[in-house]
């Protein structure tokens, strides 16, 4: 896949990246939301360092992503037994 450079700012940072043509917007969505969480921190914990920014983000993020896989994996147990479920009265029903 041709991939494309592109330059993001976070922190008020450019930082250049390559990335596949077809995830440049998903690159710059994502660069987006860092950006947000990074000023959401700079703008509450003040005084700090931007590494204490980054550090206090990348475990705000890291703690979405595990919750969402949480949520993740008890919808997929949700939807396995539902299916479980229905296959059961589907054989019921297909030998009477």
């Amino acid at each position: 896949m041709p991939q494309t450079s592109l330059r993001v700012e976070i922190l008020g940072h450019e930082y250049p990246l390559r990335v596949d043509e077809a995830d440049e917007a998903f690159t710059r969505e994502v660069a987006a939301y860092v950006d947000e969480r990074m000023q959401s921190f700079r703008n509450d914990v003040p005084g700090v360092s931007d590494m204490t920014h980054a550090v206090l983000s990348a475990l705000a993020i890291a703690e979405e992503l595990h919750l969402a896989w949480g949520e993740l994996e008890r919808l997929r147990s949700a939807v396995s037994a539902d299916v479980e479920t229905l296959t059961t009265h589907l054989d019921t029903a297909l030998a009477e």
